[in-house]
């Protein structure tokens, strides 16, 4: 799609019973109308060079309406747990045995009115995930909802990283809504790729609410910043991808210890093992061996004449 759209959205529709391949619907949100030829043009030559089969494509206007007005009166408090997102104007609607992290109304992503977000979340408040002291670690952070989360909970410092600088620009700016600029810090990183990631390692607690793909590529990378006893929260992928990110972590000794399904999501907590036991080998070489077995092999063997059983002992001298 056109670079100068306000927002874009990318989502796949499951296959139906007929078994049909599953569809990929993108849309784009414009204040002026796409240039919709050379679009068409472009999606040709996209679509043959890699046969990514047809596609329609649709063009829809949009009546002008106050839709971040219409999101502020709409907006009701998200609870999960013992936390709540809500907006400024509800900041008074969260108790005193809850924590509250406090979002812009009509935010793009990461308002926790997801299943991944609201997932992750529970999986935080799980006893004995989080610990004053340890070190956290959110990759893909977003608007910074789960180092937020950890950071109200437990008091613990939370590094998130993002690879999107927007991102990242929203989440500082969230920090200091909601007064953390003591416990969270946000990085531009390409998962762990930053100086500052890199530093800190190794971490007790690694939360990444992605996509399934890039949390395998992960896995190698995960077991060089995860603390031994540490544990993953992973989300972002439907049931049918849960057994391949569980295998991608596992193959790095990370394993599952915890699911959760949020509908039609899985959220993971795996953990490595406190101590782990090296396997070892020792070669002997040849020649020591040799040297080592002559003498045994040497000696003089003779025969008892007495007998135990019947039958003639034979005994090494």
């Amino acid at each position: 799609l056109p670079a100068h759209a306000l927002g874009q959205t990318v989502f796949k529709r499951d296959a139906d019973e007929r078994g049909d391949d599953p569809t990929w619907i993108v849309q784009g949100i414009y204040e002026r109308p796409p240039d919709i030829k050379s679009l068409s043009v472009t999606l040709d030559v996209l679509s043959a060079a890699r046969n990514h089969g047809s596609y329609r494509l649709m063009l829809q206007e949009i009546p002008a309406t106050g839709w971040l007005q219409k999101n502020q009166e709409s907006y009701v408090p998200i609870r999960a747990g013992r936390i709540v997102i809500h907006s400024h104007k509800d900041k008074s609607s969260v108790a005193a045995h809850q924590r509250g992290i406090e979002l812009p109304v009509g935010a793009a992503f990461g308002t926790g009115e997801h299943p991944t977000t609201f997932g992750c979340l529970m999986a935080l408040q799980r006893a004995g995930v989080l610990r004053r002291g340890m070190r956290v670690l959110d990759v893909g952070t977003g608007s910074g909802i789960l180092a937020f989360a950890a950071a109200r909970l437990a008091r613990v410092k939370v590094l998130g990283g993002d690879n999107d600088a927007e991102s990242v620009t929203i989440a500082r700016e969230n920090i200091r809504r909601n007064g953390l600029c003591r416990f969270v810090r946000m990085e531009k990183a390409e998962g762990f790729r930053n100086r500052r990631i890199a530093r800190q390692k190794p971490y007790a607690l690694v939360v990444s609410n992605i996509f399934a793909r890039p949390l395998a590529r992960l896995a190698p990378g995960m077991r060089r910043h995860l603390a031994q006893g540490g544990r993953v929260i992973l989300a972002g992928f439907l049931h049918r991808d849960a057994n391949r990110v569980k295998n991608a972590y596992a193959a790095q000794r990370i394993h599952l210890e915890h699911r959760l399904n949020c509908g039609a999501w899985a959220i993971l907590t795996l953990r490595r093992p406190c101590r782990e036991t090296k396997v070892t080998r020792s070669v002997i070489p040849a020649p020591a061996f040799a040297k080592a077995t002559a003498g045994l092999l040497r000696e003089p063997i003779r025969r008892s004449s007495k007998s135990v059983g019947g039958k003639a002992g034979i005994h090494r001298k």
